[in-house]
């Protein structure tokens, strides 16, 4: 598998992990600006929306490690045992984003890891756009 960090152009679909920071607002903000309540929500729906040429999936969002382990253990030992789940039996490009991931999780963000089909310009042009925000960064982009 190559890994690449900028935007891929000759495969067939990339793969998108990426993070994002979670929104605390006070609670005057709260009450001035009700939609505020649903920020994380709404970002998350907006990330993981598959429209007709979107690939595959709608994306994962992982908000809590405990998320991440389950997610890891039901993939590699078909269980949701994620209490007893062990990273260090996974194979090594997947402990390494499943380290990756858990570290923006330790840091209070969101991650997203979203497949793209290469043709579709609609999912590649947004996935720019929202890197454009300090919110959203890059963790890894990979070919498919």
């Amino acid at each position: 598998m190559k890994f690449r960090t900028g935007f891929v152009t000759n495969s067939s679909s990339s793969s998108f992990v990426i993070a994002y920071k979670k929104e605390d607002y006070s609670e005057e903000e709260l009450k001035k600006y009700p939609i505020l309540k649903m920020y994380d929500h709404i970002v998350d729906h907006i990330v993981t929306i598959k429209g007709e040429d979107w690939y595959d999936s709608e994306g994962r969002v992982f908000r809590t490690i405990e998320e991440l382990n389950k997610h890891y253990a039901n993939s590699w030992w078909n269980e949701d045992d994620a209490e007893n789940f062990n990273p260090e039996t996974l194979p090594s490009y997947e402990l390494e984003e499943y380290q990756m991931i858990k570290k923006a999780l330790e840091e209070g963000k969101h991650v997203v890891v979203k497949d793209v089909k290469y043709h579709d310009e609609v999912a590649n042009e947004f996935i720019k756009e929202i890197l454009k925000d300090h919110h959203f960064e890059l963790l890894k982009e990979y070919e498919g």
